[in-house]
């Protein structure tokens, strides 16, 4: 519940993300637009691994202008290729791409 119970949000059922406990049916029901999707992609010459989507995006060798269409939200992005523990964090904006251009091990390469 809400600290302020004039405030308003929205819950989505089109992730399995979301979780709703309480009188959900007492709520009102509203239509609205989907989000444009959002991009990632991968500029790099590795693999990366971006969770908590558990997506695999190739290197811009064996898919060039590689990029995924994921849901707006935080993801984290890991080198496959690189240091074990690097990960780089993205926040994606609804209708946006983000390019992924350096490396686990801090090679930049070009989007082409």
């Amino acid at each position: 519940m809400p600290s302020v119970l004039s405030a308003r949000g929205w819950v989505t059922t089109e992730t399995e993300y979301s979780t709703v406990t309480g009188d959900a049916p007492s709520l009102p029901f509203l239509t609205e637009e989907p989000a444009s999707p959002a991009f990632i992609r991968n500029c790099t010459k590795h693999e990366l691994w971006v969770v908590p989507a558990q997506v695999k995006l190739l290197s811009k060798f064996d898919k060039p202008d590689n990029e995924e269409r994921f849901g707006p939200g935080v993801y984290q992005v890991y080198d496959l290729e690189g240091p074990q523990d690097y990960f780089e964090t993205v926040s994606l904006l609804e209708g946006k791409t983000v390019e992924i251009r350096v490396d686990g091990n801090g090679e930049k390469s070009k989007c082409e």
